[in-house]
């Protein structure tokens, strides 16, 4: 039924044939392995190579990028500070501006002065209880409020009740301060703030202690020889004249505070 391949030449012959064939096969396989193995090492290698060159291009470019990254945080942080900066110099600037304003509104209406006015806020409560039982006599003039008073007395004395209504007797500085004393005195000769002083030459005085640069002296008036301490009053007719004598009434003045 079957046959003897040992017998048979020819089955030997292709028995041997086929496995001479299979080996060679086989050896090409091999060598064909042996290839792609060579390929996937030469690959690995130059990946390895690229990669450690990537790494080094990488190394070398990353510490410049965080100097960048530094540079950037500062002037991000200098850009912050100047908002801040701006900020502030803007709302002082606005606070300064308003309070000029409020100030100048203030001058106006000081400068808004109603002579008739014996109410006038601006002079209520001055002084001790006998300002406010004559507090319609007070009267307000820019930035001052003025009183004339009713009695008379010397200089000395008048002075002294201006002081105790926390005033002090009249201090003229220009014309226009002037008129307005002479028709608050109503044609009664008074008392103002104003002495002669002994220094290098002859002077006078305020009671502030500052030297007179306007004055309203009556024509006909030595003023040259007028002896130290001598008062100043106002005449009948607004005009000054001193005398060292007499009893007067007085004009006080008040800084509106």
């Amino acid at each position: 039924m079957y046959s003897n391949i040992y017998e048979d030449p020819n089955l030997t012959a292709n028995v041997r044939y086929n496995k001479r064939a299979r080996e060679d096969r086989g050896e090409s396989l091999e060598r064909v392995v042996d290839i792609y193995e060579s390929a996937d090492t030469f690959t690995d290698h130059r990946h390895v190579d690229r990669s450690t060159q990537d790494g080094g291009a990488h190394t070398q470019k990353h510490l410049p990028a965080v100097k960048r990254s530094h540079c950037r945080a500062v002037a991000l942080l200098l850009s912050l500070l100047c908002l801040l900066l701006l900020a502030g110099v803007t709302v002082l600037s606005k606070l300064y501006f308003s309070e000029i304003l409020k100030n100048s509104e203030l001058i106006q209406k000081m400068n808004q002065t109603s002579h008739d006015n014996p109410n006038d806020s601006f002079c209520q409560g001055q002084g001790n209880s006998v300002t406010q039982r004559n507090i319609t006599r007070w009267k307000r003039f820019r930035c001052s409020c003025y009183y004339i008073s009713t009695e008379k007395k010397n200089w000395t004395d008048s002075r002294s009740d201006c002081q105790n209504k926390g005033a002090d007797l009249v201090i003229i500085l220009n014309k226009d301060e002037h008129d307005f004393v002479r028709n608050l005195a109503a044609h009664q000769a008074s008392w103002i703030g104003l002495q002669s002083v002994e220094k290098w030459t002859k002077e006078w005085q305020w009671v502030d202690r500052t030297t007179a640069q306007y004055l309203g002296f009556r024509t006909g008036v030595d003023v040259t020889k007028a002896p130290k301490g001598q008062p100043v009053y106002m005449d009948e007719q607004g005009t000054w004249d001193h005398t060292n004598s007499e009893s007067k009434q007085w004009i006080c003045e008040r800084a509106i505070s």
